[in-house]
């Protein structure tokens, strides 16, 4: 059910829409920013299960030319290939980035898309939606997935439904 879903604003900048999946079978929660990706997930090539939420915000597919935004590479990895989880994880953190590839249980993919990094404290800065991280805590189950989004009624039902919430991550153009 999509309720106060954002809904950005076009595209202006050469920016694309990171897009969101959902799998109703494994409850996993999965951004595609590449329209060949989105349509081959639309497709049934990500196996059954997946269907577009309604939510989405704005990426750069390359760094942007314009000297004047300042946006950083979102790292990209997959679980399943490492024996971790049948799960992506997305970081803008090039710290934390560094981490996922040290600890294991992840295998790098490369680059995803392009977006501007949360500051320190982590906000955004003005004319930027907070880019919200939930985290399913099933590690333990080797199951892990995190879901990310701009809707703060989307964050508040993840909390509800006991996943844990990291707060912002990455900052978006609306």
């Amino acid at each position: 059910m999509i309720v106060d879903v954002h809904q950005p604003f076009a595209n202006t900048g050469g920016e694309v829409r990171a897009r969101e999946f959902y799998n109703t079978i494994l409850d996993h929660y999965f951004l595609a920013a590449g329209q060949d990706e989105i349509d081959i997930i639309n497709a049934g090539g990500a196996g059954p299960g997946w269907e577009l939420t309604g939510e989405s915000f704005k990426a750069w597919p390359s760094m942007p030319a314009d000297t004047f935004t300042f946006a950083a590479p979102v790292c990209r990895f997959y679980g399943g290939r490492s024996g971790g989880p049948n799960s992506h994880f997305f970081t803008a953190s090039t710290e934390e980035c560094e981490i996922v590839k040290r600890n294991g249980g992840w295998f790098y993919e490369g680059i995803g898309f392009y977006i501007r990094p949360v500051g320190n404290p982590r906000v955004c800065p003005a004319g930027y939606l907070s880019v919200n991280r939930a985290y399913n805590n099933r590690a333990a189950q080797n199951d892990s997935n995190h879901r990310f989004t701009t809707s703060d009624s989307s964050i508040r039902e993840m909390g509800r439904r006991g996943w844990g919430v990291e707060g912002t991550v990455m900052c978006a153009r609306p």
